[in-house]
């Protein structure tokens, strides 16, 4: 399943990465074009970092993305060999739906007088994710946050 909301707050975010979930749940990580051009592409998330490319009014737009309740089961009771195998599946999925996502980022391009002129852009886009929902029932999830300022192509 997937849910697509906006983002109001750097600081939710960042403290997901402390607080909300269990300890040794992953910190969230920069992807994306723009993570790329920054030398961010892989690194921990930084709150200073996110609110640089944070819009005034909105953060950007949280695409979370949530596995099916009898993979999350898998994955919270499975041995090693199952964990691993649902966790690699579970990386190229969400690696897959990033790339596909980022052919869909554009901005205005509003240099040459012309309002109506859409070109390609790259976003900043931090991945968070969680083996279990806040309740700490099994739920394989993760928050991919969209940054609102994006680079011109």
């Amino acid at each position: 399943m997937i849910n697509v909301t906006v983002a109001r707050t750097v600081e939710y975010y960042t403290n997901l990465q402390y607080e909300s979930y269990l300890p040794s749940e992953n910190k969230g990580i920069f992807q994306g074009g723009l993570a790329r051009k920054l030398d961010l592409a892989g690194k921990e998330v930084k709150r200073e970092i996110l609110k640089k490319y944070a819009g005034e009014k909105r953060v950007g737009i949280d695409i979370t993305v949530l596995a099916p309740k009898s993979v999350s089961i898998a994955f919270a009771l499975g041995s090693n060999e199952i964990r691993e195998q649902i966790k690699e599946a579970y990386d190229k999925a969400i690696t897959s739906l990033i790339k596909e996502i980022e052919n869909y980022i554009y901005t205005r391009d509003r240099t040459r007088n012309a309002q109506n002129l859409y070109v390609k852009a790259e976003a900043l886009i931090s991945r968070f994710d969680h083996f279990t929902s806040k309740k700490l029932d099994p739920q394989l999830h993760s928050h991919l946050l969209i940054s609102n300022q994006v680079f011109r192509g």
